[in-house]
């Protein structure tokens, strides 16, 4: 057995690599669209409406396009466009329709 006289630190091994604000999840891209979301408070006034739309496996969008034992959790690809979808339109309501006061500011995120 080879004895080395060497300690390895942390810091020492691998290359430090900072992705940029384009790469979605980077601390670059939380924090840039973070000061974008406070800039428009700041320039339109602080939200007065907090909205939660959370998506439903079992949607009738969704049933019907599974095929014999699948489920829902099989296909994520369908399940994301059938929310993509009900996102446009509840936004399209609140915003185009008046279901609630005149919409000047607009901020949204998505969680998985």
């Amino acid at each position: 057995m080879v004895k080395h006289d060497f300690q390895l630190h942390p810091a020492q091994v691998g290359q430090r690599i900072i992705l940029p604000t384009s790469f979605r999840g980077s601390p670059c891209f939380m924090m840039q669209t973070y000061q974008d979301a406070m800039a428009i408070v700041q320039s339109k006034g602080i939200p007065n409406v907090f909205l939660t739309f959370t998506c439903n496996p079992n949607w009738q969008e969704i049933i019907t396009e599974l095929k014999p034992n699948q489920t829902a959790s099989d296909r994520l690809d369908l399940v994301a466009r059938v929310f993509q979808m009900k996102v446009k339109a509840l936004l399209k309501g609140v915003a185009k329709i008046g279901w609630s006061a005149k919409v000047i500011g607009n901020i949204w995120t998505r969680e998985y």
